[in-house]
């Protein structure tokens, strides 16, 4: 078993401030001295690094260079706190990170892996439909949100088209509670104590969002790109039915599918996120990866 634990942390390498075409971007690295690859984080909704800290250290420890950073509107990146206008302004930030951040450890020298969490998913999706889909070797996706959940598409886009004719950044309270999220009981509690995480979305955000979702399911093909999906088989916060269609309908020559039952939406931070971790680490070795570079510590 590792030191590392999930959940919320202060604890972040120091920031590099990266200049994109929407402000400033808080972007983190965790260098390996030889990586034989680089992995991108692009974080889910109303989160943001400190939540994914643990796994940039085991990453680093397996001999990959990891790197972590703040999507604008979120944590401490540059823009109002959960009130995106569109979508392209996200995709615009994670170029940034991986042009201006991650090209600074040498992508020349090893290739580089995209993982995309929730709403990081969507967005790297639509990242794929971009010219930046050339730096990429392969694509993990985990816990991808493809569709919105009946209930909430409904009654939210009502709401949402309401709001915005009134005022397009007026918040929605968000009902995202910490066991829908995880099944970690022992990190619940830091949910409601981090100040920079989103508990309200911007009316234009979630129109935003509904138009991101369209393009996205638009994407049926990888262009050759290995893709990697890490699905909870106790999903209680993006529809599950849909990411399955998805990939289905995907055109894809590597493509794989895993699912985990009992576990719910933020796989990382689930007290088994070690095991998962291991099987990321595995799959990119086996593409990628050099075959003696250590395994995840368990």
């Amino acid at each position: 078993m590792s030191s590392y634990s999930p959940g919320l942390t202060e604890h972040l390498p120091p920031v590099t401030w990266l200049q994109g075409p929407k402000g400033r971007l808080a972007f983190y690295s965790y260098p390996s001295q030889r990586p034989w690859l680089h992995l991108l984080i692009s974080h889910g909704f109303g989160e943001h690094s400190g939540w994914w800290h643990h796994v940039g250290c085991a990453l680093r420890d397996c001999g990959m260079s990891a790197y972590l950073f703040d999507h604008y509107h979120h944590g401490r990146s540059d823009g109002p706190p959960a009130d995106v206008a569109d979508f392209g302004d996200l995709v615009a930030g994670l170029a940034t990170a991986l042009q201006s951040g991650v090209a600074s450890g040498g992508i020349d020298t090893a290739p580089v892996v995209l993982l995309g969490h929730s709403n990081g998913a969507l967005i790297a999706l639509l990242a794929l439909r971009t010219p930046l889909a050339g730096r990429l070797a392969g694509v993990v996706l985990a816990s991808p949100f493809l569709e919105m959940p009946r209930r909430v598409a409904m009654g939210g886009s009502f709401l949402a088209h309401l709001l915005a004719a009134i005022s397009p950044s007026l918040a929605i309270p968000l009902a995202l509670r910490p066991h829908r999220l995880t099944g970690n009981r022992a990190i619940w509690p830091q949910y409601g104590k981090d100040p920079l995480r989103h508990r309200r979305i911007s009316a234009r955000f979630f129109l935003a969002m509904r138009r991101a979702l369209d393009q996205a399911g638009e994407v049926a093909h990888l262009d050759g790109l290995p893709l990697l999906l890490l699905a909870a088989g106790n999903e209680r916060v993006v529809d599950a039915h849909a990411t399955e269609q998805w990939f289905g309908r995907l055109r894809a020559v590597d493509k794989q599918i895993r699912v985990y039952p009992g576990l719910r939406h933020e796989l990382f931070n689930e007290t088994v996120w070690e095991d998962i971790l291991h099987e990321v680490v595995a799959w990119c070795r086996t593409r990628f990866g050099d075959p003696s570079a250590p395994e995840v510590a368990k």
